[in-house]
C-alpha cells in the first residue's frame, strides 16, 4: 500500500509540492530565460487567461469580406416590373384573363366574389330591392395568370364591380334558451334578423398605367 502512495505521489505531485520547490530555480527555467514577468498563481496551476484585447476581439469578429459587396438589381428590377404590366394590359386589352376573381370588403366582412355570385348580408343594410350598386372597397382582383393586390385597396378607375340587389327578407326563426338551475329561472326568446341578397353582375378591369405607393384611399372617409 505504501508502494502505491509513494508511485501516485511520484506522478501527480500536489500544487503544495510543486509550491515548496526553491524559487530560484522555477525563475531560472522557466520565466527568466524568457524575459518574461514574475509568475502568477495561474502560471503555477497551468491555466491560461486571455488579455483584454483578445477578449475584445472574439467578442466582436471582423465582418466577412463576402457581405461587404453589395450588387445594385434596381435596373433589372424596373425591366422586370415593366414586363409583367405589360404582358398583364394585353391580356386585359384583349380579354383573355378568363374569369376573374375579387376580395371585397361589405359590411365589415371580407368576401371572394366572381362574376353571379350571391351574397348574403347579414343585418340591416339600407340599399332596397331592385337597385343597382357598385362595390368600390376592392383589396385583390385575379384571374389565373395574375393578380392585382390593393395597399390597401385598389384604385377606383382600375377595377369595377357592379352587383344588384335582388331580395330582402328575414332569416329563418333561432331559439335563444337560458336557464338557472335550483333558480327557477327559464326562458325562450325567438328572434330573425333582416337578410339583404345582392348579385355580382360583372368585373371588369382596365389598363395599369403606373405603380402608386398608397391606392384607393384618395377622397374616401372609412
Amino acid at each position: 500500500m505504501s508502494a502505491i502512495r509513494r508511485l501516485m505521489h511520484i506522478v501527480n505531485p500536489s500544487v503544495n509540492a510543486l509550491l515548496r520547490k526553491p524559487g530560484s530555480n522555477l525563475l531560472n527555467q522557466n520565466f527568466l530565460s524568457n524575459n518574461q514577468s514574475l509568475p502568477s498563481l495561474t502560471s503555477f496551476l497551468g491555466l491560461k487567461t486571455l488579455s483584454p484585447v483578445s477578449r475584445a476581439a472574439k467578442a466582436f469578429p471582423k465582418t466577412p469580406s463576402h457581405q461587404s459587396t453589395v450588387v445594385d438589381t434596381s435596373v433589372d428590377d424596373e425591366r422586370t416590373i415593366e414586363e409583367v404590366i405589360s404582358k398583364v394590359n394585353s391580356q386585359i386589352e384583349n380579354k383573355s384573363h378568363g374569369r376573374l376573381f375579387a376580395i371585397i370588403q361589405l359590411a365589415n366582412r371580407q368576401w371572394k366574389i366572381t362574376p353571379e355570385d350571391v351574397v348574403v348580408v347579414e343585418g340591416h343594410w339600407p340599399p332596397n330591392v331592385g337597385d343597382s350598386i357598385r362595390l368600390e372597397k376592392v383589396l385583390l382582383v385575379g384571374s389565373s395568370d395574375f393578380t392585382l393586390v390593393g395597399m390597401p385597396l385598389l384604385r377606383p378607375d382600375l377595377v369595377n364591380i357592379q352587383a344588384t340587389v335582388v331580395e330582402k327578407r328575414l332569416s329563418h326563426t333561432k331559439t335563444n334558451f337560458k336557464k338557472k338551475r335550483r333558480k327557477q329561472y327559464q326562458r325562450i326568446n325567438f328572434y330573425r334578423y333582416q337578410h339583404t341578397m345582392i348579385r355580382i353582375n360583372s368585373i371588369t378591369l382596365s389598363a395599369v398605367n403606373e405603380k402608386k405607393d398608397l391606392e384607393g384611399v384618395d377622397g374616401r372617409v372609412f
